[in-house]
């Protein structure tokens, strides 16, 4: 299984995932369907700049994403 790699905020409001393989996971975080999870992050109630531990990505004070989570999200569920 991949490992998480690194992640950013993007300026349309889009979290950037790299893994270890070289892939890289886009996942808009102002969707109808994530807006609500991650209005913290949105409107700046917590550190902007996500982290990782290579198995998920968290914010400081704020939400946090397995790697099992962000694979659900590009398949379509709200995880």
């Amino acid at each position: 299984m991949p490992k998480i790699a690194g992640a950013f905020m993007e300026a349309s409001e889009r979290l950037s995932v790299n893994l270890d393989n070289g892939h890289v996971i886009f996942i808009p975080l102002a969707s109808d369907t994530n807006a609500a999870r991650f209005a913290r992050v949105l409107t700046r109630k917590c550190e902007y700049n996500p982290r990782t531990d290579a198995t998920g990505i968290y914010w400081r004070d704020g939400p946090r994403l397995s790697f099992d989570e962000i694979i659900e999200m590009i398949k379509g569920g709200s995880a």
